[in-house]
């Protein structure tokens, strides 16, 4: 067929199948999108044009608008009349490879390569639910028939489905045996196709597979559907590598009598795998914007569209990086490495790393306080310690009511002097960070007036309180432990009301947080881990509780601190690695 688009990436049915709109286009050009004639089997116009390669097509159902996403990383609506852009949608970090309108016509839901699948009010533009319980990009998306339910899917090989209103999970379905490109939704089927050659047939009542169909080729990518009324359905593939003409092929399957299949296949590389994986060594870049930076709300100003996560440092004889903290006057950041007992500097002139203290103590959270001086948690040494400018060792606390301290955490500074930290005692638990020792003490929250050095008790609440901050006006005191906790602080000495501020689940993924930070906007930042791909790394929070971005690492994040010479890079301490990214906004604090 004459005239279709290079590459070709994406197909949809017409709703009443008389065009189909095919998509694609040369990586890095402007795309195309091509309308098919179905009768006279020719491109009757090319429709319209984006940014970049169109990767994702759907028609709404009254065939007056074609959604279009690519490359670019964004969703444009079109009038099929007279082809006008009718709307821009901005909120994925990555290439959109799927798009479906809802049966009313009012949302639209897309997949992404940023890993999350989302749902847009189309009379307001804005978002209204984010799905992020996939591991992988995520290639296709599509709506129940009563448009309360999503369903997903991409590299992880499972089809999710989740609530369209809160993105709220409703389970998978599984048993592909590669990586899926596309779903479709037929009366009472869902089918699904991908790298195994294979398009699947399920029930949706019970989600139990009625059938597989082996296509030509090793993959089939894309599926578009129509209801033709009795007529026998037909499965159209293109395989992979595709036929030098670009051609759509087709062979009769007879699937059912309610259901029309088309698929069309992308000719060079696999939809959601067109990325190879991360090089963290910085040899092969990372192509902007930053895949693993994801924005999941407009209100993430954090991000910068041409900045990458950077790996500063890693070693793999650091065990448990912890406790980073900015020096603004020596341009260096410092942060603990626990089981091996010493404290490692990064110098912000050459990116210098060097062993900056050993013995440490085992220390865990650091600061530095208005004066300069470091201060330190020491799990070993049950004690909170501050490195004067002569080099000497001033002991702040090492026990409460005449009874050792558990094995402080974190510790951060106020303008009046006071210090406050933590101490659940993770570090007397185990000689792997510490020594082994019974706890003494109930596990609190203490403040060291700065004037007579008296140790006061200000929260016992939690169990294990983790890593703290306050927020840019000093009024309320951020915890974690496990989620994020805040207090109100009244007269710069006492906590009061006590309430959950956010909680980590994501989904599926029941993470935690460690170590928390402030911007100037008051959103806080969360290092967080202990659930995967996905889900590891550092999470952005509004004052109100609401996730609102992700940082994505590699390993987990146990802590991290704003600083740079402008305060705008977030350094994040990896299990075994330093990382680092500019990001559009500042650190509240000194470090």
């Amino acid at each position: 067929m004459k005239n279709l688009p290079q590459r070709i990436q994406a197909l949809a049915w017409h709703p009443q199948g008389q065009w189909l709109a095919v998509g694609g286009g040369s990586p890095g050009q402007s795309g195309e999108v091509a309308l098919v004639d179905t009768a006279k089997g020719e491109v009757t116009k090319v429709f319209a044009s984006t940014i970049d390669t169109v990767m994702a097509l759907a028609f709404d159902k009254d065939c007056a608008r074609l959604a279009a996403g690519g490359a670019d990383n964004a969703i444009r609506l079109f009038s099929v009349p007279d082809g006008k852009e009718l709307k821009l949608l901005q909120q994925h970090a990555d290439w959109v490879l799927g798009l479906a309108f809802s049966p009313d016509g009012k949302h639209l839901a897309s997949a992404s390569r940023d890993r999350t699948a989302r749902v847009f009010n189309l009379d307001t533009g804005e978002l209204e639910a984010s799905y992020m319980g996939h591991e992988a990009p995520v290639s296709g998306v599509a709506f129940s028939e009563d448009g309360k339910t999503v369903y997903s899917f991409g590299r992880d090989k499972d089809v999710h489905y989740w609530a369209a209103k809160d993105a709220k999970k409703g389970g998978k379905i599984s048993g592909a045996e590669g990586e899926l490109f596309r779903v479709l939704l037929a009366g009472d089927q869902v089918f699904s196709c991908g790298a195994d050659a294979r398009v699947r047939q399920h029930k949706l009542d019970n989600r139990s597979l009625v059938r597989a169909l082996a296509g030509r080729g090793d993959r089939i990518y894309a599926l578009a559907a129509h209801a033709p009324g009795k007529t026998l359905a037909r499965l159209q593939v293109c395989i992979s590598p595709p036929p030098r003409n670009n051609a759509l092929m087709s062979s009769a399957t007879d699937l059912n009598r309610r259901a029309f299949l088309g698929a069309a296949v992308a000719a060079s590389a696999s939809l959601a795998n067109a990325a190879t994986p991360r090089d963290w060594t910085g040899v092969n870049p990372t192509r902007y914007p930053d895949p693993d930076i994801v924005s999941l709300d407009k209100r993430f100003k954090a991000k910068l569209g041409n900045t990458p996560i950077q790996r500063l440092y890693h070693n793999p004889t650091m065990l448990w990086a912890e406790g980073c903290a900015w020096n603004g006057g020596g341009r260096y950041l410092v942060w603990s490495d626990i089981p091996n007992n010493r404290q490692f500097r990064w110098l912000e002139e050459d990116g210098h790393v060097s062993t900056f203290r050993s013995p440490a103590g085992n220390s865990n959270g650091n600061t530095f306080d208005f004066e300069g001086r470091q201060l330190a948690c020491e799990h070993g040494n049950r004690r909170v310690v501050r490195y004067e400018q002569n080099g000497s060792v001033t002991v702040i606390a090492d026990s409460f009511n005449g009874k050792r301290l558990n094995a402080p955490n974190d510790i951060v500074v106020h303008p009046d002097g006071g210090i406050w930290f933590t101490d659940p005692g993770y570090g007397a638990m185990m000689n792997y960070e510490g020594n082994k020792g019974p706890l003494e003490i109930k596990e609190a929250v203490y403040r060291v007036d700065p004037k007579t050095r008296q140790l006061a008790m200000v929260s016992d609440e939690l169990s294990k309180p983790n890593g703290l901050c306050f927020s840019p006006d000093y009024k309320k005191l951020y915890i974690a432990h496990g989620n994020v906790f805040a207090w109100d602080v009244v007269d710069g000495v006492k906590l009061r009301g006590k309430r959950t501020l956010c909680t980590m689940a994501m989904g599926d993924k029941k993470g935690g947080a460690d170590g928390i930070r402030c911007d100037v906007d008051g959103n806080i930042w969360a290092g967080a881990g202990w659930a995967g791909a996905g889900f590891d790394g550092a999470h952005c929070f509004t004052p109100e509780g609401e996730r609102i971005g992700l940082i994505l690492l590699p390993e987990i994040c146990a802590n991290l601190c704003f600083g740079g010479t402008k305060r705008n890079r977030l350094f994040m301490c990896g299990s075994t690695s330093l990382y680092a990214v500019y990001v559009e906004t500042q650190g509240a604090h000194i470090c």
